[in-house]
């Protein structure tokens, strides 16, 4: 065989396999992507993008919070706001600011996320069986120390709080009554916000928003997002740390997404004399 003709079917032999091998990795490494329900938002990135920067979804529009005399009526303008150190300044803008952190946060987080290569949580639903698998720090009775110490010795929630029970429950989110508090309930609302890689390990998590109220009256004892992850198809749910520093990166890059603007296309310029 003339050895041109050898070397030539050899490389192309070779850049075939190169481009198979790419493409392979490439399907290893964002085998399951970024996903989030309805209530986040619109089903594109770019839609989404653009939600952050439209006004925060409040009523009634009163419920806004202020920096000093200014209303901060966006995402982006909440971004600002907090790294200049805003604060609550009561409860009544603390109330108020969980609507922010709720909505805010959540879409800074999923922009932020990237493509799993391997998931365990891909069927998660919340539902009776998710109470033996949710981690203690979902607990709000026990308070936080109590929780931190059931989740090193690998306990679930219900196995710290063994009276839960369930109220209500829809399809990405459920309400639980947790008892313990002195002549009340704890009502513990949950909901499913996304799916995606949110501490960049290549497993999928699940970003969860949690909130604790007292059942006889409904008032708001706290709320926080929460990513939940698992390492084993069976295993129980930890809670992965986000710290505040990771967040804020997360609200400045989504306050900056699609900032620039596009330059501006002259018409182009026609000889007066040319005849049309």
């Amino acid at each position: 065989m003339n050895i041109s003709i050898w070397n030539s079917r050899m490389w192309v032999l070779i850049a075939t396999l190169l481009i198979m091998a790419t493409g392979s990795r490439q399907a290893a490494q964002a085998q399951h992507p970024v996903r989030w329900t309805k209530a986040v938002g619109p089903s594109s990135r770019q839609a989404l993008a653009a939600e952050f920067r439209a006004p925060v979804r409040i009523f009634p529009r009163s419920a806004r919070i202020r920096d000093h005399k200014r209303v901060i009526r966006t995402c982006v303008d909440y971004a600002r706001a907090k790294k200049k150190g805003w604060e609550a300044a009561d409860r009544y803008e603390g109330v108020s600011e969980s609507i922010y952190i709720d909505q805010c946060q959540t879409l800074a987080l999923v922009l932020a996320a990237k493509p799993s290569r391997t998931s365990y949580v891909k069927n998660f639903k919340l539902d009776e069986a998710a109470l033996d698998l949710l981690p203690p720090s979902l607990a709000y009775v026990e308070g936080p120390d109590a929780a931190g110490e059931a989740e090193r010795q690998g306990l679930s929630w219900k196995k710290l709080v063994p009276g839960l029970k369930i109220k209500e429950k829809s399809a990405n989110s459920i309400t639980v009554l947790e008892p313990g508090l002195e002549d009340d309930t704890a009502r513990i609302d949950l909901e499913i916000k996304a799916f995606g890689d949110f501490n960049d390990d290549g497993v999928e998590d699940i970003l969860l928003s949690w909130e604790a109220h007292t059942e006889s009256d409904g008032k708001l004892q706290g709320s926080a997002l929460l990513v939940l992850t698992r390492l084993t198809p069976d295993g129980r749910f930890k809670t992965v740390e986000l710290d505040d520093a990771e967040i804020e990166r997360a609200m400045t890059r989504a306050s900056q997404a699609g900032t620039t603007r596009p330059a501006k296309t002259l018409p182009p310029k026609v000889d007066k004399g040319e005849v049309k």
